[in-house]
């Protein structure tokens, strides 16, 4: 067998980049299954309050929302990553440039989620010392999703949900293949930028509810990635914003 029929060989038999991806999803969910049964799961609200030590805390927390960001994320991004698979399917550095997007991605996110939780715990230590809050939680509740309802209605929130759509744009403002690892770098921090520009206002209800809901993630996940990979998303931002809205009333209701 020639060089080249070992390549092509090897090139069909290799899993391709979409494939890893919704693998990679699906064994979170089942990560995030097996976590959330844990008495001492780190996706519940005061983890680290009984994590033993700030810094275990802090790894516990840092990976369960990795598990969550690989659960929710990966799979709205599957177009892109099929995109570049498809692109460097040729180069023999193709599985570092793919490491490389998918870590730059995931890492944007991480830190994302270190910013939330320290904005949850500011939250909660307001309430521990304003005792109406304390004595009102549902009001924390009413104001993420109020906040969640409105973004669903901004421009920047649409425009971030059009580019998450259309995936070629990223290569073509990106990709030259002259320096591809700082290119890769690039692409995907854009269009981690694009994606967290999109879905942080939903995540922000998960840690105003409790991020250990696995109905809520399972819900949230299905309307970002219709939001983000399919035409139907346009249509879905005002019907999610009215329910964002009304879950708002009616947790300001009860509190």
């Amino acid at each position: 067998m020639s060089g080249a029929d070992q390549r092509a060989l090897a090139s069909a038999t290799r899993p391709s980049p979409l494939v890893l991806g919704l693998l990679a999803s699906a064994a979170a969910w089942f990560g995030l299954i097996a976590v959330s049964a844990s008495w001492a799961s780190p996706l519940q609200h005061g983890a680290l309050a009984h994590a033993g030590s700030p810094a275990w805390g802090a790894v516990a927390l840092a990976a369960g929302w990795a598990l969550m960001i690989v659960a929710m994320m990966l799979p709205a991004s599957a177009p892109l990553l099929a995109l570049f698979g498809r692109l460097t399917a040729a180069r023999r550095d193709r599985t570092l440039l793919l490491a490389i997007v998918v870590g730059a991605y995931l890492g944007l996110w991480l830190a994302i989620g270190a910013a939330m939780h320290l904005g949850d715990l500011g939250v909660d230590g307001v309430a521990d010392r304003w005792g109406w809050l304390g004595a009102h939680e549902g009001a924390i509740v009413a104001a993420a999703l109020a906040v969640a309802g409105l973004y669903q209605l901004s421009p920047l929130k649409r425009r971030c949900a059009a580019r998450c759509r259309s995936p070629e744009g990223f290569i073509r403002r990106h990709w030259h293949g002259r320096s591809a690892r700082a290119e890769s770098w690039r692409l995907a921090l854009d269009h981690a930028a694009a994606c967290v520009g999109c879905c942080w206002a939903l995540m922000l209800v998960m840690f105003a509810a409790g991020v250990g809901s696995l109905l809520l993630m399972a819900g949230l996940t299905v309307v970002m990635v219709a939001e983000k990979t399919h035409e139907l998303g346009r249509r879905l931002s005002t019907p999610v914003a009215i329910a964002l809205l009304a879950g708002a009333v009616a947790a300001a209701l009860a509190a």
